[in-house]
């Protein structure tokens, strides 16, 4: 495959959990990306780790239960269950904040100590900053680790990046490359300080969930504090989900009394939930607008990984032009043509753009497609 050609125009690359999962071909030890699929499996070495720590104890201990559930009434269907989950969250079970924990704590280990051997997002930006000199491209993630980014900085070939980093969310959409995280990521960060907050008596603590919820737009925001959304850059320390403070006490102003006040911070992420979530929250929005912008302009789309399995993004293409473009997926394995008709990416796509151009890599998953892309 040539990208290189002036007259195929901007080209876009989209990474699905399948990316992320095989992002590497190393024959060392790393703790590997699960897939939706298998964040509740032992057999991923990132899972396993994190549900012996103790504050999982609670994922650990029903975890058996747990799958069984998903097997049994949601079908194997794990984004079923977490819909059911969301959907149903009460304050007196912790089930659903125990698993929005575990979730953003599986992406950190996974983020921590990344492979740069064999590292397939290294190669493709490598060739791709050679060969699309002075020419748009664009890469769009709905992933929530921070593989691509340490990649890319590995990479180095943006001197824009080289100098800042990722240490703010328009160091990824305000510069070329556009980089695109459609679904959060574990280092965008959302917080609501109460600092601010004079009615602090009358709700004096959040839960996860609750912040979760406030995040998302489905409870109100009065009442509870300054909130903001924020990047922290590649550092693998994750902030404290509560951290306490001492603030002027506002009954008695021009005193030395205090009282306290708490910064909570979650990660802002669009969790595998179906439709149960209206993405409200303006980050989320702004994600489906930057990337539509990018795909109506593509000539060439790469899905790697991907299943084109979001209705959110998929209903905000639903009125593009896609005779012009050429789209390209890349699975885990090489298909025979029956599997190809009832690839979930092929259905979703015929489905939703009739008159797309789909092809699917001959080849075998993200390391492969690299190779054949540089040869």
């Amino acid at each position: 495959m040539k990208l290189e050609d002036s007259a195929s125009g901007p080209v876009v690359f989209i990474f699905g959990a399948g990316a992320a999962a095989g992002y590497t071909s190393t024959k060392k030890t790393y703790y590997k990306a699960p897939l939706v699929r298998e964040l509740f499996d032992r057999g991923n070495n990132t899972v396993s780790q994190i549900l012996a720590r103790g504050q999982h104890a609670t994922i650990a201990r029903r975890l058996d239960y747990l799958n069984d559930r998903v097997q049994r009434v949601f079908r194997g269907d794990l984004e079923a269950y977490l819909s059911d989950l969301y959907e149903n969250n009460r304050d007196s079970d912790t089930t659903f904040a125990d698993v929005l924990a575990y979730l953003e704590d599986i992406f950190f280990l996974a983020s921590h100590d990344i492979s740069f051997d064999n590292n397939h997002y290294v190669s493709l930006f490598d060739h791709m900053s050679e060969i699309r000199r002075g020419r748009t491209f664009a890469y769009v993630t709905f992933n929530y680790d921070t593989i691509l980014e340490k990649s890319y900085r590995f990479a180095d070939r943006d001197p824009v990046r080289r100098a800042t980093g990722f240490l703010t969310m328009a160091n990824y959409y305000d510069v070329q490359p556009v980089i695109l995280k459609m679904h959060g990521s574990i280092n965008y960060r959302y917080v609501v300080d109460k600092r601010q907050d004079q009615s602090d008596h009358r709700n004096p603590h959040l839960s996860y969930s609750g912040i979760f919820n406030l995040m998302m737009g489905n409870t109100p925001s009065e009442n509870v504090g300054v909130t903001r959304e924020v990047c922290i850059g590649l550092d693998d320390a994750k902030p404290p989900f509560e951290e306490k403070g001492v603030r002027p006490n506002p009954k008695y102003p021009g005193t030395n009394a205090t009282e306290p006040f708490s910064v909570f911070n979650i990660p802002l992420m669009l969790i595998p939930v179906h439709e149960k979530i209206s993405p409200e929250n303006n980050f989320f929005l702004s994600m489906l607008d930057r990337a539509r912008k990018e795909i109506e302009a593509a000539r060439v789309i790469v899905a790697i990984g991907y299943n084109f399995a979001d209705q959110a993004f998929v209903n905000s293409l639903a009125d593009l032009n896609f005779s012009d473009k050429s789209i390209v997926l890349v699975t885990s394995h090489s298909l025979v043509p029956t599997e190809m008709e009832a690839h979930p990416a092929w259905k979703n796509i015929i489905t939703s753009w009739k008159d797309a151009s789909v092809e699917f890599f001959e080849g075998s998953g993200f390391g492969e497609f690299v190779d054949a892309l540089i040869t």
